[in-house]
């Protein structure tokens, strides 16, 4: 699903979430971060991958370290 925000709006993951990838890949996904929700944090009973993406400026945001 792609949901679009104006540009400055604060952005809120799902659920508690790990960082596992982030970085810049040119104009087809610009500045982006990848998110693994475990089934703890989001009461479903699969694991969920969410990539946010086109944001602003690269994440500050640290990788999770297992």
């Amino acid at each position: 699903m792609d949901i679009s925000l104006e540009a400055g709006t604060p952005l809120h993951a799902v659920a508690e979430a790990r960082v596992i990838h982030k970085g810049s890949a040119g104009r087809l996904f610009g500045n982006f971060i990848w998110l693994h929700l475990a089934p703890a944090t989001t009461g479903l009973p699969i694991h969920v991958f969410a990539r946010y993406q086109h944001l602003d400026e690269p994440s500050p945001l640290r990788l999770a370290i297992r």
